[in-house]
């Protein structure tokens, strides 16, 4: 009955009604029994009862599939038939086979469960093949739109079915109810603001949603038994029922609209049910024993009179807003709230959503702020905002990291702003950072928001970001020159002495606030001394100012003797594969005609070092190699050729032009060309290296 549920009129009691009448159809078989693996079928139909609800329809639809069992009459010998699929949704017919022969001269009672599953063996089922109900202990159940019932149907919405004393010659039509009870919020905004209804959550007297084990034998009282965790220590149920609403229309001042939630039935004698609308709870003590029954809606009214919040403001303009969740904060464990939790000193508090301050993996000092994401929850981005504003935010810092590849956005609003500011999304690693946001002018009077942002493939666990040592500024930092770098190589890199010095690559400067700008036509160099004289891999350095900030960048350049000739070194290549490695070794020389090639750790933990698997020389981010010439001798390109299963690092070079393996110079009378593996994991796996 997934996805095509339509319901009408005011529901006051929850039945099922599939068709005012079935299509007329033949329900017998032949009088001699059923044997084993025969086809079977079995007729599904939602009783049909007068009621305010009268209208209130369902239908099975395409896919649908059930459980069937049976048993000889009034015996508790439960034959599990597996799956039926359904057939024909006119007549509310499934098909499929029985497990064992039916005794022609035997009645037998029949047991359906909806949705199918293959873990559930037995309509007395106590411990395996759970059912979610509602939904999941940590997950919600989702509403579009105000005033709709169409979510309440499907798979976490279990349905039953039993008939007794049934004839083998005749096909079972059995009548389907509902196991869950269903709550009508009545939510009616008597504030001075419109009021989008995004979150409601119910809090019971016992458990109402999570993953249960049901055991229907009896139709009339049904047993759930919560699902645990292996060890018995953790139950899958939850006493909190979370709804979401997605695409609800405002509602005016005295505008009322309903949300409907679906749980567990149960009967709440004594104690206190909890109602929460976007945050906003209130109590509802019981007077006298009230139920919640299956296949019944309960009406609960909610009034919302929250005037709107006036928030704290923060003076920061003498000194800046820290915090490092320690003073006047109380960590916690429990992550998945679905409510915003408040913590902190009074006027400076934090709201947390699927999160909470947190000794657990903190970045420094006692706590952190610890936010969560859930892969049954999946939606639910969990998020750590201010609960006051800062007078004035100029700049923000903060310590994070995350697991599992999760980002962090930071979100600021105003006074004026009638939703959150997206600021900037933050790539996170695995290992705590500090991170800053500059504004471009100082907001005033703003909320600061943390929340999780997920990567472009969701993780495959439950994942979290933690953050620490935040710092609010009123001062927006002033933008300077933080460093230059050649971003194009110059074409130029021999020359004879007394040639006139030309730079042709391209210089881009970057700034605090990350922004980049070429300044290629502004920069200065040391070329013309450096070509006064020869010599090989000699370091020419670009130089740029801005104000009474200079920056520089440098690379490398051989210098000639006016008429000196060099000879081409033989065309060689060099195979590790048979150069006598074993699987391991660190590689460190290898020499070659008229020319050596040298290994170097570099900034890896790990040095240069060969594998017979691939037959190559795996060279780690952050090694180096060295290819050197002898005087006398010039190399005009190297090649290099990889083995498979390496990594994408990718690899620069000091002097000449490098891409996809190959490099041109040349390098001359005793002159050196690095190449350098990018990067500070992964490795490039170098079967070969071609010498011309």
């Amino acid at each position: 009955m997934k996805r095509a549920f339509f319901f009408a009129g005011l529901a006051l009691a929850m039945v099922f009604s599939l068709n005012s009448c079935n299509k007329e159809i033949e329900n017998t078989i032949p009088n001699n029994g059923v044997k084993e693996g025969t086809p079977f079928e079995i007729i599904a139909t939602p009783v049909q009862t007068k009621t305010v609800n009268d209208g209130m329809d369902t239908k099975w639809v395409a896919d649908d599939a059930i459980n069937v069992f049976h048993a000889v009459e009034g015996t508790t010998d439960y034959v599990s038939d597996g799956e039926f699929t359904i057939e024909d949704a006119s007549t509310n017919r499934f098909k499929g086979t029985v497990s064992e022969t039916l005794d022609a001269d035997k009645k037998y009672d029949w047991y359906m469960f909806y949705p199918y599953s293959s873990h559930i063996t037995t309509p007395a089922n106590t411990k395996t093949g759970y059912s979610v109900v509602g939904s999941r202990n940590n997950g919600y159940q989702t509403q579009a739109g105000n005033n709709s019932k169409a979510h309440i149907a499907g798979t976490n919405y279990p349905l039953i079915g039993v008939i007794s004393s049934v004839a083998s010659t005749e096909v079972p039509s059995v009548s389907v109810n509902q196991v869950c009870s269903f709550v009508e919020f009545n939510v009616t905004n008597n504030s001075s603001e419109d009021l989008a209804v995004s979150n409601i959550v119910f809090t019971a007297t016992e458990d109402i949603v999570g993953t249960y084990y049901i055991n229907f034998v009896d139709p009339e009282n049904v047993v759930f038994t919560p699902s645990t965790n292996t060890e018995g220590t953790f139950v899958y149920a939850s006493d909190k029922a979370s709804l979401n609403v997605t695409d609800g229309e405002p509602l005016a001042e005295g505008e009322s609209a309903t949300f409907y939630i679906g749980i567990k039935p149960f009967t709440a004698s004594s104690g206190t049910l909890k109602v929460a609308v976007n945050g906003y709870e209130k109590e509802l003590n019981i007077t006298k024993s009230t139920s919640f029954s299956a296949g019944k809606i309960k009406k609960i009214n909610f009034n919302y009179d929250k005037e709107p919040e006036v928030l704290p403001v923060y003076d920061n303009t003498s000194s800046d807003y820290t915090t490092g969740f320690e003073d006047g904060f109380t960590a916690g464990t429990v992550y998945n709230n679905t409510l915003e939790k408040l913590d902190g000193p009074e006027n400076e508090q934090w709201a947390s959503f699927f999160g909470t301050v947190s000794t657990s993996s903190k970045l420094v000092g006692s706590n952190s702020m610890q936010m969560r994401w859930y892969t049954g929850t999946a939606s639910s981005l969990g998020y750590a905002r201010t609960n006051f504003q800062i007078a004035e935010v100029g700049s923000v810092s903060f310590l994070a990291a995350a697991t599992n590849n999760l980002n962090l956005s930071l979100y600021y609003m105003t006074e004026d702003d009638e939703d959150w500011v997206l600021a900037e999304t933050f790539t996170l690693t695995s290992t705590a950072k500090q991170y800053s946001y500059a504004f471009s002018a100082p907001v005033e009077n703003a909320q600061l928001k943390f929340q999780i942002a997920l990567p472009a493939t969701n993780p495959s666990s439950t994942s979290n970001v933690r953050i620490d040592d935040v710092v609010v500024s009123k001062d927006v930092p002033a933008v300077e020159l933080a460093s230059i770098a050649i971003t194009k190589a110059p074409t130029k890199t021999t020359y004879t002495v007394g040639d006139e010095f030309v730079f042709d690559g391209e210089v881009t400067a970057t700034y605090t606030d990350g922004s980049t700008a070429d300044v290629t036509d502004d920069i200065e160099t040391d070329g013309a001394t450096v070509v006064a004289s020869a010599g090989a891999n000699k370091t020419v350095t670009v130089s740029y100012t801005e104000g009474e900030i200079t920056k520089t960048a440098s690379y490398k350049i051989t210098v000639n003797e006016p008429g000196a000739s060099y000879t081409d070194v033989p065309s060689q290549t060099i195979t590790f594969s048979a150069l006598n490695y074993n699987n391991g070794d660190v590689v460190e020389e290898v020499s070659g005609t008229n020319c050596v090639i040298n290994f170097y750790q570099g900034t890896n933990n790990n040095a240069p070092k060969y594998y017979t698997t691939g037959e190559a020389v795996r060279a780690y981010g952050g090694n180096y190699f060295t290819v050197t010439v002898d005087e006398g001798y010039q190399i005009n390109s190297i090649e290099l050729t990889f083995a498979s299963g390496e990594g994408t690092n990718a690899i620069t070079t000091d002097i000449g032009t490098y891409s996809n393996g190959e490099w041109s110079g040349p390098v001359q009378n005793g002159g050196i060309v690095t190449f350098t593996i990018g990067g500070t994991s992964g490795h490039r796996r170098i079967a070969s290296i071609k010498i011309n």
